[in-house]
C-alpha cells in the first residue's frame, strides 16, 4: 500500500463520526486472512469493481472495511466491494476496522451502512429485512425499523415486493417500474392483473399518482361487474386522464421524491445513553477487540513453533492469560451497565 492511501485514511475514519466503528481498532489485515461473510455477501457488477478500483488507486480507500474476528479469520461486516475492488490492485493489506459482532449485531450494521449509502436495491432491501424479521426471527419490523432509521411501513412495503410475480419483480429490479408504484399493485390480489398492470405502468411510464389513479379504476370496475371483468387493459383505455402524458423523470428520481424521509441518526444502541456512557462502553469493547487480536497473533505464533513442546507450552500459558483477560473485560462491561457506574467517575 503506498503512502498516498495511508495518508488517505485519516480521511475515511474522520467521515465515520461518532458511530459503531469507534467501538473496534483499526488494522492492516493480510487479504488473505478476509473472507466474505456468506450472511450477508451480495453479487457484483464487474463494471462497478472495475470503476471503484480506478477511483481507490487514484485517490486510496477513504473508508476502512469493517470485519469482525470470526474462526481464525476477519469476516467483512460491510465493505464487500471495496475488499473486492482493492484485492483487484494487488493490495496485500488492507486497512480494516474490527469489531467484536455477533450475527444480529452484523447484520444489523451492514443493513444500516447500505440502507445510508443507498447500495442497495430495492429488492435487495426487501430480501434483507425479511431475513432478519422472518428467517432468522431478530426482530419485529418495529424494532428493525427503529435499528436503521426507517418507518414500520417502509420495512414492511419492501418486504411484501417479494409477494409479487416474479415479472413484475423482474420490472423492478431493471427499473422499468419504481417501488412505490409496485406497492400500489399490490392491492390487487389477481397475480395475473398484477402482472398486466405492471406491464401497462412500464409500458406509459406512470407516476405514482397516476398508478393509483388506475389501481383505484380496476378496483370500481371489479366492484361494479365482479372479478369476470375481461382485462384490465379495457380499464385503462377508458381512463384518458391516467393515460394522458408521459412521464419523464426516471425511476429513481420518481422513488427519491416519495422516498421516507425520516432518517435517524445513532442508529446501534445509543438511545437513553448520555456521551459518557458511550465513551466508557466504547473503551471497554475496543479493548475486548484489542485482546481478541492479540489472541488471534498469538494462534498464529503458536502454529510456527508446535515442534518445541516447552516453548509452546509457555506461550499457551501467556494465551491463557489473554483468554481470561478477555472474559474480564466482558464481565466488568456488564456490571458497568447494569451498575451505571459511570454516574459516579
Amino acid at each position: 500500500m503506498n503512502e498516498r492511501n495511508a495518508t488517505d485514511l485519516g480521511a475515511g475514519v474522520a467521515s465515520t463520526g461518532d458511530t459503531e466503528e469507534q467501538r473496534g481498532l483499526i488494522q492492516y489485515i493480510k487479504a488473505s486472512s478476509i473472507k466474505f461473510s456468506a450472511l450477508l455477501l451480495r453479487p457484483h457488477d464487474d463494471k462497478e469493481i472495475m470503476q471503484l478500483s480506478k477511483s481507490i488507486k487514484e485517490v486510496g480507500l477513504l473508508q476502512p472495511i469493517i470485519v469482525r474476528l470470526k474462526d481464525g479469520f476477519y469476516e467483512i461486516v460491510a465493505g464487500n466491494r471495496r475488499f473486492t475492488a482493492c484485492k483487484a490492485l494487488g493490495w496485500r493489506k488492507i486497512p480494516c476496522y474490527v469489531l467484536d459482532l455477533d450475527d444480529k449485531a452484523m447484520f444489523e450494521m451492514a443493513l444500516i451502512e447500505n440502507v445510508q449509502r443507498k447500495t442497495m436495491t430495492p429488492l435487495e432491501e426487501a430480501e434483507s429485512f425479511r431475513r432478519y424479521v422472518e428467517e432468522k426471527g431478530w426482530g419485529s419490523v418495529a424494532e428493525l425499523a427503529s435499528r436503521i432509521g426507517k418507518s414500520s411501513a417502509y420495512i414492511s412495503k419492501r418486504i411484501a415486493l417479494l409477494d409479487l410475480p416474479t415479472d413484475v419483480r423482474d420490472r423492478i429490479a431493471n427499473n422499468e417500474i419504481f417501488p412505490s408504484a409496485a406497492e400500489e399493485i399490490l392491492t390487487i390480489k389477481d397475480k395475473e392483473k398484477q402482472s398486466e398492470l405492471a406491464n401497462m405502468i412500464a409500458a406509459r411510464r406512470l407516476t405514482i399518482k397516476k398508478a393509483r389513479l388506475l389501481v383505484d379504476q380496476l378496483k370500481k370496475k371489479e366492484s361494479l361487474v365482479g372479478n369476470n371483468s375481461s382485462s384490465i387493459v379495457d380499464t385503462i383505455l377508458v381512463n384518458d386522464m391516467i393515460m394522458a402524458g408521459s412521464n419523464t423523470y426516471s425511476p429513481q428520481q420518481q422513488e427519491c421524491e416519495y422516498d421516507d424521509i425520516s432518517q435517524q441518526l445513532n442508529q446501534i444502541t445509543t438511545k437513553g445513553y448520555d456521551h459518557l456512557t458511550i465513551k466508557y462502553h466504547k473503551a471497554f469493547d475496543r479493548a475486548i477487540v484489542a485482546s481478541k487480536i492479540c489472541m488471534n497473533n498469538m494462534d498464529d505464533v503458536l502454529k510456527d513453533v508446535e515442534e518445541n513442546w516447552l516453548v509452546y507450552e509457555l506461550l499457551l500459558q501467556q494465551r491463557t492469560t489473554i483468554h481470561s483477560i478477555i472474559d474480564l473485560l466482558q464481565k466488568e462491561k456488564r456490571n458497568l451497565r447494569r451498575a451505571r457506574l459511570f454516574r459516579y467517575i
